[in-house]
């Protein structure tokens, strides 16, 4: 039974580091297109992520179910995310099952929970 939830987490771990990708592509086509990392913003700018979903300046471009769903911690069904820019670096993260994060950018900044 161990070994089977051992498979579990790694497998919720790499749908994490997927979905952090697939932002991250996002950030840097944003960044491409206006020369700047978005802020942090809301559901209408910037780079915001909700329960449900991450949105870029109104658009959403990706949809988060379990265990992706944003939280305050990071559970088998429940994820934690963090972001960071000065518009000119960045760094998005998000916390694994085990307390490792993956992050993405090249910030030195400490990622802020999201």
């Amino acid at each position: 039974i161990l070994g089977i939830s051992i498979v579990q987490q790694s497998l919720r771990n790499t749908q994490r580091r997927d979905t952090l990708k697939s932002i991250d592509l996002e950030i840097n086509s944003y960044y491409s297109n206006y020369g700047v990392y978005p802020s942090w913003g809301s559901t209408t700018s910037g780079l915001y992520i909700d329960a449900n979903n991450v949105y870029l300046d109104g658009r959403v471009i990706v949809t988060l179910k379990a265990p992706l769903t944003k939280d305050t911690a990071t559970t088998d069904s429940k994820s934690k995310y963090c972001y960071v820019t000065n518009g000119a670096t960045y760094k998005l993260g998000i916390t694994l099952e085990g307390g490792q994060n993956a992050e993405c950018g090249s910030a030195t900044d400490t990622c802020v929970a999201r």
